[in-house]
């Protein structure tokens, strides 16, 4: 077993720049890429994409990613989790195949974890007498049904981790929670149970920061940082066997610390997989861009 793994995050959205995972693996080190690609909006467009065609409904720039980069992927022996199945993770991996084939890649191991698409099973759900009652206004989703283009239950990061544990080497995921990309890896190298629950909301900690890719170090703020030609990184993140500190890599200011404060305005944030409470501390450790969050 490990005693440190190191995670960074390429895609913070569907469309994101192709060059951030790129980096990360060439400029390392690196044991896992992940890639977060969906929102619920993707979702929306995937399905309307996969209705048009069967073989549609996922991220097509990620197969464009490994095409680029499969060789070095499988040379440094660095894993990926990418959500970018969307709604057609079976064709996605298909797609994979056919790089690898292309790349005379043999014996790759690409594993699928679906299970999250319920919209053919909506209407019978309904039927049964689940009504998905809107939270916020309470009225049940029979009232839209009509409008309904998917529909899909968040998984957690176990079913990636025992992806990882059957041993593939790409995993490719639906709709799933997106701190499960970096979690998944987590408790696979560490071996962390259902019920660790510490260690589990520390690594759904350093998955909720990361996922986003470049905004957790202030890509949201592109359009006024550009003035002054500074630059934007994509984070990675050293996650010890004991996680009382994770640390993170290639930080340079508080754009982290006020990243992940903005996306947890309640005091106890909920998860598949964790229930953990947003009160940590931050400390600086050295000068040259290394920071650690204390949980």
């Amino acid at each position: 077993m490990k005693n440190k793994v190191l995670i960074g995050n390429g895609q913070g959205f569907w469309g994101d720049s192709i060059l951030g995972p790129i980096r990360l693996l060439r400029e390392g080190p690196l044991d896992y890429l992940t890639l977060d690609y969906l929102a619920e909006v993707t979702m929306s467009i995937m399905q309307k994409l996969r209705q048009r065609d069967p073989k549609a409904g996922y991220a097509t720039d990620f197969v464009t990613l490994i095409d680029r980069v499969l060789p070095e992927l499988l040379e440094k022996k660095v894993r990926v989790v990418a959500n970018a199945g969307g709604v057609n993770p079976h064709a996605c991996k298909d797609a994979l195949l056919e790089v690898c084939r292309k790349h005379g890649a043999k014996g790759v191991r690409i594993a699928v974890v679906d299970g999250d698409d319920i919209l053919p099973n909506l209407d019978d759900l309904i039927g049964g007498g689940e009504e998905f009652t809107n939270l916020d206004t309470g009225a049940p989703l029979a009232d839209v049904r009509s409008r309904v283009t998917s529909a899909n239950a968040y998984l957690g990061a176990f079913p990636i981790a025992e992806a990882l544990n059957a041993g593939a080497q790409i995993v490719v995921t639906g709709r799933g929670t997106d701190p499960g990309l970096v979690l998944g890896p987590l408790i696979h190298e560490f071996n962390w149970g259902p019920e660790d629950w510490h260690k589990l909301a520390a690594g759904t900690v350093a998955g909720h920061i990361v996922e986003c890719g470049a905004q957790c170090t202030g890509g949201e703020d592109v359009a006024v940082h550009v003035i002054h030609s500074r630059a934007r990184h994509f984070l990675s993140s050293e996650i010890l066997h004991r996680p009382s500190y994770i640390v993170f890599v290639d930080v340079g200011d508080e754009q982290t610390r006020s990243f992940f404060l903005r996306k947890l305005p309640q005091h106890v944030t909920h998860a598949p997989h964790a229930l953990y409470d947003n009160d940590f501390a931050v400390q600086r450790t050295a000068p040259e861009g290394r920071c650690s969050r204390r949980l």
